[in-house]
């Protein structure tokens, strides 16, 4: 028990704080015979991204019994399908403790789901991002400078596209188009505009986002989805890479070169847009 609880610890956590977890299931410490298993929790700070990624895990998880998320009450639920009902409140008791108690009288069901219940967290720990984004500078350039020519990454789960590769070059001057695309994508945020473009300094190369009314953002090049991701799960894919772009290549720019305080302004400014 004490082991899956660490895995749904931990791998929760990643997602957001916790207040509150419990994990049911395993051995019944007296008796020995198996429990029924199920998952309830409780984030700091509940959000649709957060429930987007667990329910992709849960989606994509081979299972060998029927599985439902419960987000009807403020503590979140993970539960096998044959113990919760089809009202508002799927979890209400006494009907709840009644279904726990007539499932566990088939063992090979609570062996069963107690497996899943283990195989869904390590799906969701592993989980990669929706959408992934990579900044670059292209070596053998000489003394680095804010025109230095470098790459953008975008993967998603409908593909990967680049700026790196094509004829002609679509390489762009990347110390000034990283800020670029943090305040392209700043209105989306702020909730100014439902789409935003993207096309970096001195080249061709052309990202599209458009917002739907769900919350839920697609990423296109060309006229071709590479994936889709909400808005938490948007700012996460742009802000990691550009923190680590700011603190790993742009200290290598002399002091006095504008690119390093027209960085960290728009991330500055994008940050404040997404709280």
């Amino acid at each position: 028990m004490s082991e899956l609880f660490d895995l749904a610890g931990e791998t929760l956590s990643g997602l957001g704080s916790l207040r509150w977890l419990r994990v049911s299931g395993g051995r019944h410490p007296d008796y020995g015979y198996h429990q029924v298993p199920f998952l309830g929790w409780r984030f700091e700070d509940p959000s649709a991204e957060k429930l987007r990624r667990i329910e992709r895990a849960v989606a994509t998880t081979p299972t060998q019994v029927d599985w439902r998320i419960d987000t009807s009450r403020r503590n979140w639920l993970l539960a096998p399908a044959r113990i919760l009902g089809d009202g508002d409140n799927p979890a209400a008791s006494p009907a709840f403790d009644d279904r726990v108690d007539s499932a566990m009288q088939d063992q090979d069901f609570c062996v069963q789901a107690w497996a899943d219940l283990d195989a869904m967290l390590r799906t969701l720990r592993d989980l990669q991002p929706a959408l992934k984004l990579t900044f670059t500078v292209r070596p053998g350039q000489g003394e680095p400078s804010a025109f230095d020519l470098g790459d953008i990454t975008c993967e998603g789960e409908s593909g990967a596209v680049g700026s790196a590769g094509h004829a002609p070059d679509q390489g762009m001057m990347i110390h000034l188009s990283v800020p670029l695309l943090l305040d392209s994508l700043r209105p989306l945020f702020t909730g100014r505009q439902k789409t935003a473009s993207f096309v970096g300094t001195g080249t061709s190369f052309r990202l599209d986002f458009r917002l739907d009314r769900k919350g839920t953002v697609s990423v296109s090049a060309q006229g071709t989805t590479v994936g889709t991701c909400g808005l938490e799960e948007l700012a996460d894919a742009v802000l990691r890479p550009a923190q680590e772009f700011t603190e790993k290549v742009l200290s290598t720019l002399p002091e006095e070169d504008g690119a390093r305080s027209d960085v960290v302004a728009s991330l500055e400014r994008f940050r404040a847009s997404t709280t």
